[in-house]
């Protein structure tokens, strides 16, 4: 008999460890899972920081563009309007890029943000052509 609860105890002790171990890999994942989430939120924060920060940019050039159009004409006019249109497309990418990286989720994450990554670095790059040109047509020195 002592030998059968023996037995019993170590079973039962060994059981123990087993769960108390697994709890304890479940409560770390958990953490794991928790710091993952909150990094996504942060870094889900920053990039639509950064979208409408661009959007802001681009909407005050479009303003800029057309306010200078009201006082010009002839090919410069014709060229602003081109311009203008480009701008307004990049905008509506922006407005894209800003309704995907807020509906963005921790599954598609990874993909969202390098889309929109790299559809931020396009715009940009066109965006900041597009103030070097206003400077130098109309002498504007806050590229």
């Amino acid at each position: 008999m002592k030998v059968n609860s023996l037995s019993r105890h170590i079973i039962l002790s060994t059981l123990s460890v087993i769960v108390l171990l697994i709890l304890l890999a479940c409560s770390d994942n958990q953490a794991k899972k928790e710091k993952l989430t909150d990094d996504l939120k942060q870094q889900k924060v920053e990039l639509i920081e950064r979208l409408e920060r661009l959007e802001s940019n681009i909407d005050e050039t479009i303003d800029d563009i057309e306010d200078k159009l009201n006082l010009n004409e002839g090919p410069v006019e014709r060229n602003f309007e081109i311009t203008l249109e480009n701008l307004k497309k990049k905008k509506e990418d922006v407005q894209a890029s800003l309704t995907k990286a807020k509906h963005a989720t921790h599954k598609n994450w990874t993909i969202i943000k390098r889309d929109v990554n790299e559809t931020m670095k396009d715009i940009e790059i066109e965006f900041s052509k597009v103030k070097t040109e206003l400077a130098e047509m109309f002498g504007d020195s806050n590229k």
